[in-house]
């Protein structure tokens, strides 16, 4: 009787570090990033390692959640969106491309919904770069912002802090008495995962920042 055995699954050493470590020094849009991603995985099959994916070249890393929420991991260049449906809307927006990859950062709330979000104030124009919250607003500001998103991902409805006459884009204020606020709108990834927002801009508490980063963010005259 022939003898039975089983195979033994080994898992693949991963592909040397210092055959891609350059590859992390390059922006995840980058053409040549992923002809060379290409290149790198079929050297690591023809020598037996373990393919390598952009999680290992940008690994996520895990941070301190805001209140009302478990978890927030923050994951470079993790997210990938369609900027040309962005632009249209947002004239104070300029992208690098008709599709970027940014930085993301991926939150549960306490309730067990996922959101994430990504910052865009960089990909904005230099007036709109211009604008910021004075720091005694600034925590107050942050804070406003993750409740009003976790309404949103929990509830699918989030409060009445909408820009009028700009589709999906909402704001959080430093408090009734304050023109402080955080403007962000809804975008939705490729790959259509959990909710996803983006931070636009800011305005300090002031009624003439205000209406510039109407105009300039916007393209719309309050």
């Amino acid at each position: 009787m022939a003898q039975k055995h089983s195979d033994t699954l080994v898992e693949k050493e991963p592909l040397p570090r210092e055959l891609w470590q350059d590859l992390a020094d390059l922006p995840a849009e980058s053409h040549y990033l992923h002809e060379s991603l290409q290149a790198a995985n079929s050297l690591a099959q023809e020598l037996g390692y373990k393919a390598l994916t952009l999680d290992d070249i940008f690994p996520p890393t895990d941070t301190d959640p805001p209140d009302g929420y478990t978890s927030e991991k923050v994951v470079p260049n993790g997210l990938r969106f369609d900027a040309t449906d962005l632009a249209d809307r947002i004239p104070g927006f300029v992208p690098r491309g008709a599709s970027m990859d940014v930085t993301v950062h991926k939150l549960v709330t306490d309730q067990g919904a996922e959101l994430q979000y990504c910052d865009l104030r960089p990909y904005m124009s230099e007036a709109v770069q211009g604008s910021q919250i004075r720091p005694h607003n600034q925590g107050k500001v942050e804070t406003a912002f993750y409740k009003d998103m976790k309404m949103l991902a929990e509830h699918g409805v989030g409060r009445k802090n909408v820009v009028e006459g700009v589709s999906g884009v909402y704001y959080s204020r430093a408090g009734a008495r304050t023109k402080a606020r955080r403007y962000w709108a809804s975008i939705t990834p490729e790959d259509n995962g959990p909710r996803t927002f983006a931070i636009l801009g800011e305005n300090p508490d002031d009624t003439n920042a205000q209406k510039a980063i109407y105009r300039q963010l916007f393209g719309l005259k309050m």
